[in-house]
């Protein structure tokens, strides 16, 4: 699958940008991808079409919001959100006015939450458009089962 995609990248590495009528481009749909070879795949991506990783879903997701409870190993988390192409999606947020470290909280996703917290330095005070910040989403959690 992976030299497949490697051809279609090499031949026209340009509709790793297009939207699907969902809203999904290549890039969103690799993060769904089985777990093992997610990162792989996305990574091929940004080295043939680097400008993908600035599009976004039709409700504004980047591939951070998409990559949430999708990545299980720390250290090749880590070493992905170390790219430079992803800084600019440390804190950008979705129409919700949500960031992937609030999705991470919101589903307990703590590989990722911690990865954009400590590697990362995601803003753990950024309000969504409900008030909310990724903080006061994990203070919720924990009185929740207190």
């Amino acid at each position: 699958m992976v030299m497949m995609i490697v051809l279609l990248l090499e031949k026209a590495s340009y509709v790793a940008g297009w939207r699907d009528a969902n809203g999904l481009t290549p890039l969103h749909k690799a993060a769904y991808l089985n777990k093992t070879i997610n990162l792989i795949v996305i990574k091929l991506i940004f080295n043939y079409c680097p400008q993908s990783v600035e599009v976004c879903d039709s409700f504004g997701k980047s591939i951070l919001h998409h990559l949430v409870n999708r990545i299980l190993d720390l250290s090749e988390g880590t070493d992905f959100l170390h790219q430079t192409y992803m800084d600019g999606l440390k804190n950008h947020q979705d129409h919700d006015g949500n960031t992937a470290l609030h999705l991470s909280t919101l589903h307990s996703d703590f590989i990722m939450t911690y990865m954009l917290t400590y590697t990362f330095e995601g803003n753990l005070t950024l309000q969504n458009n409900d008030g909310l910040s990724p903080s006061s989403l994990l203070e919720q959690k924990h009185m929740s089962k207190v």
